[in-house]
């Protein structure tokens, strides 16, 4: 019946997005993840501030004024400038779901996005769920060619344990050791903790339609 009790109802899913003076995109992940098919008192949504200087604050709580559900927790991380693995790890630290989706703060989600991570969660057991992204220089454009990408659909990109677009238990993220905090700029710091959680076993499946 579409009835749902806010109070009684788990959060099952935390989304994970750092980000750092890109409040105008920012945004727009947000507001793309206000539209799911999935049910909105089963997800939160956690935004780390990594030191903006731009209005990414204002944008941010302005976004979870408006909107009761998903909840919207913007946390600031001091020192600033620590980086993406310290600031996924404050995500991850916070976070009240059973499942961790890590996203970029410039990826705009598809409406099934949620549904479709949360399918293959409960389709396999202990699994990586990496979604696809199609790269384009141009939201007004989406699907047309653009120089130095193939545009549309064709360019999907795939790549093992990658946090643009990828779901994990927190558990397992936490039996790993999360990420490690000597990685400062963003490079190599996804890779290196997907490097562990292969080693520990945890298989990764694709999933074309978490877009």
């Amino acid at each position: 019946h579409n009835c749902y009790n806010y109070n009684t109802m788990a959060v099952e899913l935390s989304i994970v997005v750092p980000t750092v003076n890109r409040a105008n995109i920012l945004k727009k992940t947000i507001e793309a993840l206000l539209t799911q098919t999935y049910p909105k008192e089963k997800y939160e949504i956690i935004v780390i501030d990594d030191g903006s200087t731009d209005h990414t604050e204002n944008a941010v709580n302005n976004i979870a004024k408006e909107h009761p559900y998903p909840k919207i927790i913007y946390l600031r991380q001091l020192p600033n400038k620590k980086g993406p693995a310290s600031a996924n790890n404050l995500g991850i630290n916070n976070a009240k779901g059973e499942y961790i989706l890590f996203l970029n703060d410039d990826v705009i989600a598809d409406s099934h996005f949620i549904e479709e991570h949360m399918f293959f969660h409960g389709k396999y057991k202990d699994i990586i769920v990496q979604g696809a992204v199609i790269n384009t220089s141009s939201l007004d454009n989406l699907g047309a060619k653009h120089e130095g990408y193939s545009g549309g659909y064709s360019n999907l990109s795939f790549g093992y344990f990658t946090t643009w677009n990828c779901s994990i238990k927190k558990e397992l993220l936490i039996k790993a050791g999360l990420f490690d905090e000597d990685f400062v700029n963003l490079c190599w710091e996804d890779v290196e903790l997907g490097y562990r959680l292969r080693r520990m076993g945890i298989k990764q499946i694709n999933n074309k339609n978490a877009f």
